[in-house]
């Protein structure tokens, strides 16, 4: 189970769910779908993070000790589908370590969710320089593997100072766009994402 509030709040809300349901409790949750639980209740946080999931799969694609990488993608590269004369992959490989680095991009690891969207569209035919920009990104994981998923209240802000300054601090809207982007059909990758005033993103498209 998993609950956020104060050790008299978690008690209240288990003894109502079991009026409702039988249950039966366990304790904090420790490990949840391949992701390790952490949580700090004194500042109501939850940290989530996959190491052992990352190290499994860096292992099975025999990139556990890999030099390591500062970012998920070449700024400068620009993927493009496969020419006729461009060496093929091995599809069954490419897919599954699109899909491994896919899950962690979904869960924990947003950090790689561009750089994985974009290798997971040759997933159908793929090149060498496909797989290369997948092993990079496997590379990028390597190196920051130990990063967490942080869930809860920001730093410095308690409900008090968060209702006395609501009125007055304004949103953030950020939004950029590519020229062009996709080599193959010339089109162009759009963006945006909205802040509140604490800096929580509220959207992002």
């Amino acid at each position: 189970m998993l609950l956020i509030g104060s050790k008299a709040e978690v008690t209240w809300m288990k003894s109502a769910i079991s009026k409702r349901f039988k249950i039966k409790d366990l304790g904090n949750v420790k490990f949840f779908f391949s992701m390790l639980v952490e949580q700090e209740r004194a500042k109501a946080r939850i940290y989530l993070s996959q190491g052992a999931y990352l190290k499994s799969f860096l292992t099975r694609f025999r990139m556990e000790h890999s030099k390591g990488c500062p970012a998920p993608m070449n700024p400068k590269s620009k993927l493009h589908n496969r020419l006729e004369e461009a060496e093929a992959t091995d599809k069954n490989q490419y897919q599954e370590a699109v899909g491994c680095h896919t899950y962690a991009a979904i869960t924990t690891r947003s950090d790689v969710a561009y750089a994985s969207a974009i290798v997971g569209r040759f997933s159908a035919v793929s090149s060498t320089g496909h797989w290369a920009a997948v092993k990079r990104i496997l590379c990028y994981l390597r190196q920051k593997q130990g990063l967490r998923l942080c869930l809860g209240s920001r730093e410095g802000w308690a409900i008090g100072e968060v209702s006395r300054h609501s009125g007055n601090a304004p949103n953030g809207v950020y939004a950029d766009a590519n020229f062009a982007g996709e080599v193959d059909c010339m089109r162009s990758t759009s963006g945006c994402v909205i802040l509140d005033q604490y800096g929580t993103i509220v959207h992002w498209k």
